[in-house]
């Protein structure tokens, strides 16, 4: 019966050929007639649609094979032949597309009823995997993806349409559909549409936080529900859904994060939450790796990853930068390590170098500096042991700025950490010594002008640098926080104590380091003036000679 009917009315719906728009984009007062009618036969088409879905499926039921996503071109190839298609359906089809048109979605659908409508033709009523099913007998997506696209261009233009779709079911069917856009056999098409459905949505919608938590939507859900997009297959290093052609697709996940980011900054954050905050960093390391041709879509993908960054904890940008220039590739073991930079490009480097700079510079920084600046002394040292280009740039970077108030890493933190070394050293601050002079003597490949500053340094503070008068090193219980799988045994005082013993041989073999440069005539200690308290740390057997000719040697000690 309801099929007779949308035939009936689809004669009625062909013909408006076309219907007039004010040159302001509203719709005329003799046009009352045409949208109510027209909005009629939608209703109509719609039933007339689930009448023909739910005689398709039982006549020839379709159950999408969740559980087999490891063949999907053999799936992808039997939908068509499964697929049925009449006159009726493709003339409905005809209709939704005439009517579907940008330009007149504005002032045709603004209300709640056709808003209803589109998002019934959208699938968005439908659970779990109902609505491919629907989608799947009507005729390729094409009807689901022309609603949605219509939903996304009245979210943009009302915002009475986007409360209306936050506060319906509209929202908790688009999150749930979500949920299987890594399965094969969901056309790209939809996926891309659906995320920028949700984007705007969270874009536009000033309550929607409110709305997100009520449905306990944290950033943990979102990003996984977006994870898949971001990890190569196991099974297939190459086959990976971030490649060149998807910049803006990895930009568009980017943007999604970023609002939810927005959001969430404000519950507080316990170690409970970890996990969701690694799975982010998982996403953002993907995203940084992604091979793109073109330097303005890497630097708008770099841009929000930095913002992205300015709302997350210390966790989240200490373990993203540690993961990139420490650990592997994917599908590398520890010992190729060193070939990072033939799997990394130099330019994706320099970007990240620069959300770094950026990031410590904040007025306003989320991290606490001197857990940040560790792990960029780490991962830093080991570009520059990497690569002479990244080195070169490291050091125009850190200590040769051109311009006045230009960044300088060395200059930002040396005078901060003397002050600090004066006092009590705290794990997290002798850390940040010993790694940032590491990074100094890989980065300057042992340039002079560093070794001024340098040795005054340890100068000033050589009760720091003794062998017995090295300060308690206290450990805070959160030091370790932003290392996956800490436990409390790190923070006992053995662990305390294997620290604090580390740290005294790492400065003894910068001393070491030191002197033996000056025995090259890299630098002149004796000009320099080091105390007898640093020199004492290397031992009697090593003699200085001064690199100018006629001065005389003298023991150490």
């Amino acid at each position: 019966m309801a099929r007779s009917q949308a035939q009936v009315h689809i004669e009625t719906l062909q013909s408006f050929d076309s219907v007039s728009v004010d040159a302001d984009g509203g719709a005329s007062p003799s046009e009352d007639s045409v949208l109510s009618l027209i909005r009629k036969n939608m209703m109509v088409i719609f039933q007339a649609i689930m009448v023909e879905f739910q005689k398709r499926q039982e006549e020839n039921p379709f159950e999408p094979q969740l559980q087999q996503p490891q063949q999907p071109q053999q799936q992808l190839q039997q939908q068509p032949q499964e697929r049925v298609t009449d006159t009726s359906t493709k003339e409905i089809l005809a209709c939704l597309n005439r009517y579907f048109k940008e330009e007149m979605i504005a002032c045709w659908f603004a209300d709640e009823v056709s808003i209803d409508i589109l998002s019934k033709l959208a699938g968005l009523h439908l659970k779990g995997t109902d609505w491919y099913k629907f989608e799947f007998i009507v005729s390729s997506a094409k009807v689901v993806r022309k609603a949605t696209k219509c939903l996304r261009t009245l979210a943009k233009r009302s915002k009475k349409t986007v409360e209306h779709l936050c506060n319906s079911y509209c929202l908790d069917g688009l999150l749930g559909r979500l949920q299987y856009f890594n399965e094969a056999y969901i056309p790209r098409k939809n996926k891309l549409i659906d995320l920028k459905l949700l984007l705007v949505l969270i874009e536009r919608n000033v309550e929607i936080r409110s709305s997100l938590r009520r449905e306990k939507l944290v950033l943990s859900k979102v990003v996984k529900i977006l994870e898949p997009y971001m990890e190569p297959d196991p099974r297939d290093e190459e086959k990976t859904l971030l490649n060149d052609d998807d910049a803006d697709f990895c930009t568009l996940i980017l943007k999604t994060i970023l609002q939810i980011c927005k959001f969430d900054v404000e519950l507080p954050y316990n170690q409970t939450e970890i996990d969701q905050y690694f799975s982010l960093m998982t996403c953002l390391k993907r995203c940084i790796l992604i091979p793109v041709a073109d330097p303005k879509r890497k630097s708008a993908i770099m841009e929000l990853i930095y913002n992205i960054l300015k709302y997350t904890p210390l966790q989240v940008a200490g373990e993203l930068l540690w993961s990139v220039t420490e650990r592997p590739p994917y599908g590398h073991s520890s010992d190729d390590i060193d070939d990072f930079c033939s799997t990394h490009d130099f330019y994706t480097i320099k970007e990240l170098l620069k959300v770094l700079e950026r990031l410590i510079r904040n007025p306003k920084p989320v991290m606490l500096k001197q857990e940040y600046i560790h792990t960029v002394m780490i991962s830093l040292k080991r570009l520059c042991m990497a690569d002479k280009k990244i080195m070169a740039y490291c050091r125009r970077k850190t200590l040769e700025p051109k311009k006045p108030g230009e960044f300088n890493l060395f200059s930002e933190f040396g005078p901060d950490l003397k002050h600090k070394l004066s006092r009590t050293v705290t794990f997290a601050e002798s850390t940040v010594v010993t790694e940032t002079i590491g990074f100094l003597f890989a980065a300057c490949d042992f340039d002079r002008k560093i070794f001024v500053d340098l040795t005054g340094y340890m100068d000033h503070n050589s009760m720091f640098i003794g062998h017995h008068q090295l300060p308690p090193v206290d450990i805070p219980k959160d030091a370790m926080v932003f290392r996956k799988g800490s436990s409390e045994d790190s923070n006992s005082a053995e662990e305390n104590e294997r620290r604090k013993e580390k740290l005294e041989r790492q400065m003894q073999q910068l001393v070491k380091r030191t002197v033996i440069l000056h025995r090259k005539g890299v630098i002149d200690l004796i000009k320099f003036d080091i105390s007898e308290s640093v020199l004492n740390l290397v031992g009697p057997e090593i003699r200085i000679t001064p690199p100018r000719e006629g001065a005389e040697s003298r023991p150490i000690g």
